[in-house]
Order: C-alpha cells, then sequence, then structure tokens
C-alpha cells in the first residue's frame, strides 16, 4: 500500500524530519506513547484554565457578595508593653505580629 503525503507521520526534531512508519518497533510505541502523553498533557492544561478561571469566578463574587463593612476585620499595629510598636515575625509568614485584630470600631 503506497501512503499519500497526508496519511505519513512526520517526526521534527532540530536535525530534520522522520518518517515515523520506517521506525522500529520500539521507536513507533515510545512515538505512540509520546503523542499519547502530549494528548493529556493538553487536556490537563485545558483543566487547569477552567478550574482557574471558576476560582477567579467565585473570588470576584465572594468579594461583590460577602466583602462588606461588617465581615472586615478591624486591625490595630500591636504595640509591646513598654508602648512601642511590634515588629512582624519573618520566620513566621502566614502570621503579621505587627498587627492585632480589635473588636473596636
Amino acid at each position: 500500500m503506497t501512503q499519500t503525503p497526508e496519511d505519513k507521520v512526520i517526526f521534527r526534531t532540530g536535525e530534520g524530519d522522520y518518517d515515523v512508519s520506517l521506525f522500529s518497533t520500539e521507536g513507533k510505541l515510545k512515538y505512540t506513547i509520546a503523542q499519547k502523553a502530549i494528548r493529556e498533557l493538553r487536556e490537563l492544561t485545558d483543566q487547569v484554565v477552567i478550574r482557574k478561571e471558576a476560582i477567579t469566578a467565585l473570588h470576584l463574587a465572594l468579594e461583590h457578595d460577602e466583602c462588606i463593612v461588617e465581615t472586615k476585620i478591624k486591625s490595630i499595629r500591636a504595640r509591646s508593653e513598654l508602648g512601642h510598636f511590634v515588629a512582624d515575625d519573618p520566620s513566621t509568614p502566614d502570621i503579621n505580629e505587627a498587627y492585632e485584630q480589635t473588636t473596636e470600631d
């Protein structure tokens, strides 16, 4: 059976183009596995984009609907027993020791 140029599977590299039909059985298998992995990676990339857009939409909805004056955390600068400002501790990135929450308005 003669292949037309449209049927020929080409493997492109920086060195040139190669006819996959002339690869060894192992080479054809590796090529097939690589093509499947590329398709799966594209699908995963699409899923990540969709999920990122969904998270962004949820974030914006929360900001719009729930971030109101009544839910805002009020904070003041933290002070030591001597009345000096307390610095933030860089070893605790999730906590800002320089500020304290307050119930005062």
